[in-house]
This record gives structure tokens, sequence and C-alpha cells, in this order.
């Protein structure tokens, strides 16, 4: 029955992207006389299966259908483009969820200042957008596993990337781009700001040479009211936290016109406050593919298989808490931006007697 209601979701999400694509069809702006209102979105339908412990003990279905994102934006310019503005919501997974609410202000040329919610400038994983992301998911989502992947001992455990709410001064040279942030620190759509810590993030990215950029973030986060992670009789009534990361984009990027190799890489260590202020991470994820375009006429447009490797140590004097998560997978994409991708997940846990993890995923994308 969950499934039949799942499906009907999807049916009528795709319906509605494709009657919007065809009213805008040829216009996709809104314009007044002083603005500019740009419609788009993203429709994420996934399917997946698994082997994990809970899933075969009937704890976690072993298979299960999902509209993983349903996206709806809004992007505003003025006329002369020194303010913007972006509204995002999420109607995936069940719920209504901003997911991004910012308004940008530009003084001048390589300068600007973003207030509201956005994502905080660390992780080049991270702020890759899931439209572009050469495997499904940035983090290790098999059912029932209890195992992390860098990407979430960085988001979920430090709360070092991913959206919160805050203020952030940012731009872009022709060799550089750079942003430093302040936030409140304890994620997206939160009220307000719920004890006297802030996080401060900064990030820097060299454009070394045509295809490589070599980029690098930190960011710093207190805690003052942390018992709900820690022992605070042990560590007292507040805490700093700091993580580190550098990271490597080479080729060709998300450009799927081409054919050509992709290549990112990122190492990510520092404090990881799930456990107390006292235990370190450390993590590096790898994920390279190689596009074929395909001949023009054809109904395939190109073929992108990729691999991602991440070794991720949420406690690096315990190997109870180290796992690796390859994930082999391909892309065959119809346009320049609507693909179907297939990936499978393998969980290699290093705890003595833990099971390694399979799940298969299958995802139909389409971006309005």
């Amino acid at each position: 029955m969950r499934t039949i209601k799942i499906m009907k979701v999807v049916v009528c999400l795709v319906l509605l992207a494709l009657m919007w694509t065809w009213v805008y069809a040829g216009e996709e702006n809104v314009i007044s006389k002083k603005s500019n209102v740009t419609f788009g979105g993203r429709l994420h339908a996934q399917f997946q299966t698994s082997n994990s412990e809970e899933a075969k003990d009937g704890d976690e279905p072993s298979s299960t259908f999902s509209v993983r994102r349903a996206r709806l934006a809004a992007s505003y310019k003025n006329e002369s483009g020194k303010i913007k503005g972006k509204v995002q919501y999420d109607l995936g997974e069940g719920g209504a969820k901003l997911k991004d609410g910012y308004i940008d202000a530009s003084c001048c040329p390589h300068f600007a200042i973003r207030m509201g919610q956005f994502k905080k400038p660390f992780s080049l994983w991270e702020l890759t957008s899931t439209t572009k992301t050469m495997v499904i998911e940035r983090g290790n989502a098999v059912i029932g596993s209890s195992w992390k992947a860098t990407n979430q001992i960085i988001g979920k455990d430090g709360r070092y990337s991913g959206r919160d709410i805050g203020a952030m001064v940012h731009g872009k040279t022709e060799k550089v781009d750079y942003a430093f942030g302040v936030f409140n620190g304890n994620g997206d759509n939160k009220k307000a700001d719920d004890d006297k810590g802030k996080t401060f993030g900064g990030r820097l990215v060299l454009k070394a040479m045509p295809g490589v950029r070599v980029g690098g973030s930190v960011s710093s986060r207190t805690i003052s009211c942390y018992d709900s992670f820690v022992d605070t009789t042990k560590n007292g009534e507040s805490a700093s936290f700091t993580a580190f990361e550098v990271d490597l984009d080479f080729g060709i990027g998300p450009d799927v016109s081409q054919t050509g190799p992709w290549l990112q890489a990122e190492v990510a260590t520092g404090n990881n406050p799930h456990f107390d202020d006292e235990t370190d991470f450390m993590g590096v994820t790898v994920v390279g593919s190689f596009n074929l375009r395909q001949p023009e006429g054809g109904k395939i447009y190109s073929i992108r298989p990729a691999v991602r490797v991440d070794y991720a140590q949420r406690h690096k004097d315990d190997d109870d808490f180290t796992n690796m998560l390859i994930t082999p997978g391909i892309d065959i994409f119809f346009d320049k931006y609507n693909r179907l991708q297939i990936n499978v997940d393998m969980n290699k846990p290093k705890m003595d007697g833990a099971d390694s993890e399979v799940a298969v995923r299958v995802q139909g994308q389409i971006h309005i």
C-alpha cells in the first residue's frame, strides 16, 4: 500500500514537471520591469535493495521505492544584478522543507555578502550539487546500515558542512574563489540559535590551470551546551571543535557534452563532537568517472561510468568505527541534465565480526 502511494506521488510529480517544462518552453524566466525571476527544480525517483543485517532481520525493509528529492526553486536578480536571492524547497521523502533561502548583495566586483540559509563553505564533495555528482549518494545510505562515510562525519557528527543559517562574504577572480562565514552552528531549519556558540568557516580555491582546481576549507565550532553530544561532567559546559579539508577537482567536470575524465578527491580531519572534544576523525574520498559523449542524433546523449572509494574513521583510535565504502556505477544521460543512474554500494567495516553490506540503487533524475 505504501509503495502504491509513493508511485502515485512519483507519477504526479513527473506530470507536473512535464507540464512546467511545456509551459515555460522558450520562456524560462518571468520578467518584470525591475527584476528577473528564474524557476527551476529537480526530481530524483529512487529504488534500492540491501542485504544489511537490519534488512535481513526484518527491522528494516530489504527494498524500497522513494522520492529522494522533489525540489522547486526560484532565483531572483534585480535589474542591476547587484541583488540576488534564492528560495528552494524540497518536497521529497514525505515532507516539505526549506533547503535554501538567502539574499546575496554585491557592492563591488569579486565581493558579495550572503545572508540566510545556505551551505557552509566546507568540503568540495558536499558543495557539488546532486544534479552533478558522479554517484547517487554522497554518503552511505544502505538500508539499515549504521556505518558512516566521510561526508556524514563532517555533516552529521561535526556539522562542519551542510546547510546552516548565517552570513558569508564570498567572491571569484580569474584564479581564486573564496568564501568566509559565520553561522548559528546547529543546522538548517532551526528557528534561532540554541546556545552561545557559533560556527566559523572559510574556503579558498586556486584555479591552478585549465581543468585543475585545488581547494582547502577550515571550520571551527563552539558548543556551549552540548550534553546531548557528550558527557559534560567530563568535559565541562562548552568546548570548541575544528576540522580541516583539502581537495582536488580535475578534468572536464560535470560537462557531459565532452568526452573525458573527471576526478574529485578530498581528505578531511579534525575533532568529532559526536564522541567528545578529544576524539579525532579522518576521512578520504575519491570519486572518478570518464564521460563518453555519444554521436549526435542518437537516443543516448552520453554514458559515464564512475567509481567512488571512501575510507572513514569516525574515531581514529578505535578500529570499531572504521569503514570502507566502494561504489561502482554508471550514468546514462538522455541530454545534458536528465539521466538514469545505477550504483552498487559496498560497505566493508574494519570491526572484528562485522559483516560486509551490499546495496543496489537505481535513480531517475530530471532537472527542470
